[in-house]
């Protein structure tokens, strides 16, 4: 499949472009000879949105599925159609304006020494090919010092159990894990309970973490409402699933379409210093 059509649908940007078409239908629906044209944009856009993978509750989806039943069986009705077509568009805008807020990069506050920590799988930890890892080379270029605590093969579990009983000592902690268990055999559940046990170990009052969030296959958004939920109990800035997909979807980046080559590394090293960039602006 085209690396754009994969980076729209994996990157959640799928939602906006079915949430627009429905907005469309919902338009078109006002105009009786149009009506046929609203269903055909409307059903597009559910697909959009169904594969999109985007991690909103399933109270949200159950609203929405029942707000678009409700609007299509109002269709016969013109008053009742346009009241149903204002509270789709309604809702849609606002899960749009929701989900835009997950569309930026995290902002960090200046700290007073120059270390990072970072916990990741093999994405971070590299296959020991000869490549020169991401962390190596923001300790070259940026004059970092790095404490590594990434692994090949690391889930959310194992990662705790590695940390659980080991000192942290950087303000700044990166966290690139969960892509063992989104495409292993993690349940949510068990995600869910060792992520949270992962964030109390590592999360501190003064450490500012960043985590990269995870590009979600469709229909499996649990997980990202996971790290969405999670993240905003432990003040976990996130850093958006499209960004991490611009480096793994260019076929030069990988090896095997997910661990990195050494264009890879580099570029996971540009974005990584883009987002934390501004903690270390005043120690330069």
């Amino acid at each position: 499949m085209n690396s754009l059509i994969l980076y729209h649908l994996l990157s959640g940007q799928a939602f906006f472009s079915g949430a627009l078409l429905i907005v469309i239908a919902a338009g078109f629906s006002l105009f009786p000879k149009r009506k046929s044209l609203a269903i055909t944009f409307c059903l597009i856009g559910i697909i959009l949105i169904a594969i999109s993978g985007t991690p909103f509750s399933l109270p949200m989806y159950l609203i929405a599925a029942i707000t678009i039943t409700a609007w299509l069986g109002g269709m016969r009705s013109k008053k009742w159609n346009r009241y149903f077509a204002i509270g789709l568009i309604s809702l849609l805008l606002g899960m749009a304006i929701y989900e835009l807020t997950y569309q930026f990069s995290p902002k960090l506050q200046p700290v007073s020494k120059r270390s990072i920590a970072i916990i990741g799988d093999s994405v971070t930890a590299g296959l020991d090919d000869g490549t020169i890892a991401w962390p190596t080379l923001l300790l070259k270029e940026h004059q970092l010092e790095i404490e590594d605590v990434s692994h090949v093969g690391e889930t959310a579990s194992s990662a705790y159990k590695r940390i659980e009983n080991q000192r942290i000592d950087s303000l700044v902690l990166i966290i690139e894990i969960g892509g063992n268990d989104l495409l292993g055999s993690t349940s949510a559940e068990k995600f869910e309970n060792d992520l949270r046990k992962l964030l109390e170990r590592a999360c501190d009052s003064d450490r500012q973490v960043v985590m990269f969030e995870l590009p979600l296959p469709p229909f499996r958004n649990a997980y990202g409402a996971i790290q969405r939920r999670l993240a905003n109990k432990f003040r976990v800035q996130l850093i958006p699933k499209r960004k991490f997909l611009s480096i793994l979807l260019p076929e030069e980046s990988t090896l095997d379409s997910i661990h990195l080559s050494q264009a890879g590394q580099k570029r996971m090293a540009e974005t990584v210093w883009g987002v934390i960039q501004s903690a270390f602006e005043k120690s330069n």
